[in-house]
């Protein structure tokens, strides 16, 4: 191989290749604004599914490899043993769930999103077996799946002192 061979393949070698959606140093852009409606929506639709008593519904947004963390609870590991959670907390007549202070934050990829929001959390006391309501933050991490949609991947709930 002669000296101008080698220079034309060391060229070639370092050269970005743009056509045809192949390597590039610019990635096409993705719509942050779009998933971060997108998660809202989901968060949306699984309150009111919640509020529903549709366990379905309340649950099709988790990943089966979902890990849940509640205060003072074991983790709930698994899509499955959250819907179990979720029935549970369906047959409390005082079921109640409102949110506030709803945030969104997307990775510049999209492929990651954390949604944090308070919540006030209506339910039958076990202890006084009368309806109370607890307040606290509530986290939800997404993460996209194989079959390119986002799914909650890891849920934080903590209590908030009483005001």
């Amino acid at each position: 191989m002669n000296y101008k061979s080698i220079v034309a393949i060391a060229i070639l070698a370092f050269t970005p290749i743009t056509a045809c959606g192949e390597l590039s140093d610019n990635p096409p852009s993705v719509d942050t604004d779009a998933v971060a409606e997108d998660v809202r929506q989901s968060v949306d639709g699984m309150v009111a599914a919640f509020l529903r008593r549709d366990v379905e519904g309340a649950t099709e947004s988790f990943a089966d490899d979902y890990v849940g963390m509640f205060h003072g609870q074991p983790n709930v590991v698994g899509k499955a043993a959250e819907v179990e959670v979720t029935k549970a907390q369906m047959t409390d007549p005082a079921l109640g769930l409102t949110l506030s202070n709803v945030a969104v934050d997307v990775a510049k990829a999209a492929d990651m999103a954390i949604f944090t929001a308070t919540y006030a959390y209506d339910f039958t006391d076990p202890e006084t077996m009368t309806p109370t309501t607890e307040t606290g933050n509530w986290v939800l991490i997404y993460k996209r799946q194989a079959d390119g949609t986002m799914k909650v991947t890891t849920g934080i709930v903590t209590d908030t002192p009483p005001s």
